[in-house]
């Protein structure tokens, strides 16, 4: 039999004790039915989904840079949320009994928790990441060189499985199953510490800061990149490119401030800029890859600029998509826990903000894939390189 212990929680000895307790009692029939239907939803699409852009992304010869390699690190983790973890809390819904034994208890919230930290930690590496390529394009080369991004890489999973292993061995707060909120979680131990608090501030608000700041800062840098570009045009003076010593080639003041923006003139946003755009150098020769590039445009009105631009309208959509789900999936679960310490007396507002948190993982390839036209032709060159080699092989 199981014993009441660590601070009125339950203990369970046996797997044949977690299968017998029933979860969510009191909660309606219908609502863990639709609870069970989105987790199956978001595996049929997280895990196609995340597969194929990995693949996509991994055979396009395009792709090989650092913001590439990001992407496909939280693509990564992503299918293994919703390979491991998903399924087992669909199951949970439809059973109402945790049937995967003691443990597994154990495991599934390590998962859980290690694998939104790993992909919150990996989406900070691909704001520094565009954020550097933006702000400081000349330091790009010398940081991401090939072992720095092995590092960064490793660290994301690294930084976020060991955060969470001392609760996997009860050293501070412990795994079990909570039965009011049918499934396996992080609860206090022996010494009534219980770390969640912790973890969801060095998990969420401190890389949801990150962000924000980031993003701010290069939609600033964009922005005034603009508005030197207009006063290079309205005065006659071309921006040049930086040359490979990465010194100013200009004279002037406006011409000191067109050079600034040449770093812009090189995008991979979009293949028609790139004969037009001349090419940005570091100091070792090497091109960087740009993502935020104003269209070069003549305006009609050369005394009275018009911003934001196009390509100013595109980047805050982008920002504002990216910081916005991110958002709504985790700050209602981040607010719940945070405010209302007996929400789980509420099932409705308690499984929607679990589904709102379960949803990042299928979210994620449509924010930082289809928003790119760039990857959308990594999808459109995989599945014609698929279709060219299927009828191939029919001929044959």
């Amino acid at each position: 039999m199981f014993t009441m212990a660590y601070n009125e929680t339950t203990v369970y000895a046996t797997d044949e004790e977690l299968a017998a307790e029933v979860l969510f009692k009191g909660y309606p029939d219908s609502l863990l039915e639709f609870a069970f239907a989105a987790s199956l939803i978001f595996m049929l699409i997280g895990i196609p989904g995340n597969l194929i852009t990995i693949i996509a992304l991994a055979c396009c010869k395009k792709f090989r840079n650092a913001t590439a390699l990001f992407v496909i690190n939280l693509h990564i983790c992503n299918l293994t949320f919703c390979s491991i973890v998903l399924p087992m809390t669909a199951t949970t819904y439809l059973t109402s009994h945790w049937v995967f034994g003691k443990t597994m208890c154990s495991v599934y919230p390590l998962l859980k928790y290690a694998l939104n930290g790993t992909a919150h930690f990996t989406v900070v590496a691909i704001t520094v990441n565009r954020y550097i390529m933006v702000c400081h394009p000349l330091m790009y080369a010398r940081i991401y060189k090939k072992h720095v991004l092995i590092l960064s890489l490793i660290s994301t999973w690294a930084v976020a499985f060991l955060l969470f292993m001392p609760s996997y061995f009860e050293v501070w707060g412990r795994f079990d199953l909570e039965p009011k909120g049918g499934r396996c979680t992080m609860l206090p131990d022996k010494n009534d510490i219980c770390p969640k608090k912790f973890f969801l501030c060095l998990a969420f608000v401190g890389p949801y800061l990150i962000i924000s700041v980031c993003y701010g800062r290069i939609w600033w840098t964009v922005r005034k990149a603009a508005k030197k570009r207009t006063a290079c045009i309205a005065r006659g003076v071309p921006p040049p490119t930086l040359s490979n010593s990465g010194s100013d080639t200009s004279v002037a003041d406006t011409s000191r401030a067109c050079n600034e923006l040449s770093v812009y003139e090189s995008s991979t946003d979009d293949d028609a800029n790139k004969q037009n755009s001349p090419v940005v150098l570091t100091p070792g020769g090497r091109s960087i890859v740009q993502f935020f590039t104003p269209t070069f445009r003549k305006p009609k009105d050369q005394n009275k600029p018009k911003l934001p631009t196009r390509k100013d309208k595109k980047l805050a959509t982008m920002i504002l998509a990216i910081l916005v789900s991110f958002a709504l999936c985790h700050v209602p679960i981040m607010l719940l826990r945070s405010l209302y310490g007996e929400y789980k007396s509420d099932p409705v507002a308690y499984l929607i903000a679990h589904l709102f948190d379960d949803s990042a993982a299928f979210i994620s390839p449509i924010i930082y894939v289809i928003m790119s036209s760039e990857y959308r032709q990594a999808y459109i060159s995989l599945f014609m390189n698929l279709k060219s080699n299927t009828c191939n092989a029919f001929k044959v």
